[in-house]
């Protein structure tokens, strides 16, 4: 059921513990709270998305592949309760508009050949990237951050040995 979260979420991420703490905080909001996952590759940023995507009532998005039209066109056909968007920096600056007017006041445009569509929705979002600064402050303030770092040595051994078991997945 939407709005429903599958108790232990995200117990497949080795580590990790205050992501996983704050975001099933923010899926619990009654208002959205969005979230950016900010880091190198292979640091579970994607994962942490993916299964964020599998929520009902969720939808997920590359960034790269996305243009402002085309996320408005999106929202306004499957009214999401969680976007899910990962490699958010690999979006082009004048995309952007779309999703700064969605975070801020929850309304959606979309203005074509003469046809006109405002919606207000309530949709959390959630975000991924490798490079925070190729995103526009303005964005940027209107997510809750959190800060990926390369695992150690004894953090990379311990989620080989949980994927190799079969406790984990890839990270």
């Amino acid at each position: 059921q939407e709005g429903t979260i599958p108790e232990g979420l995200f117990d497949h991420i080795v580590g990790h513990d205050e992501v996983k703490h704050w975001v099933n905080k923010s899926l619990a909001s009654p208002t959205p709270v969005h979230i950016l996952l900010a880091g190198p590759p292979a640091t579970a940023k994607s994962l942490f998305l993916e299964t964020l995507g599998s929520l009902p009532g969720a939808q997920y998005a590359l960034g790269g592949s996305s243009s402002r039209a085309g996320i408005a066109d999106f929202l306004l056909n499957f009214r999401p309760r969680y976007l899910v968007i990962d490699e958010l920096d690999k979006m082009k600056a004048e995309d952007f508009s779309v999703l700064l007017s969605l975070m801020q006041s929850g309304v959606v445009a979309r203005l074509k050949k003469g046809m006109r569509d405002v919606e207000q929705m309530t949709t959390w979002v959630f975000a991924g990237c490798n490079r925070r600064d190729r995103l526009p402050p303005e964005l940027l303030s209107r997510f809750v951050e959190f800060h990926f770092t390369p695992y150690s040595r004894e953090e990379f051994v311990e989620v080989a040995v949980a994927v190799i078991s079969g406790q984990g997945k890839a990270q």
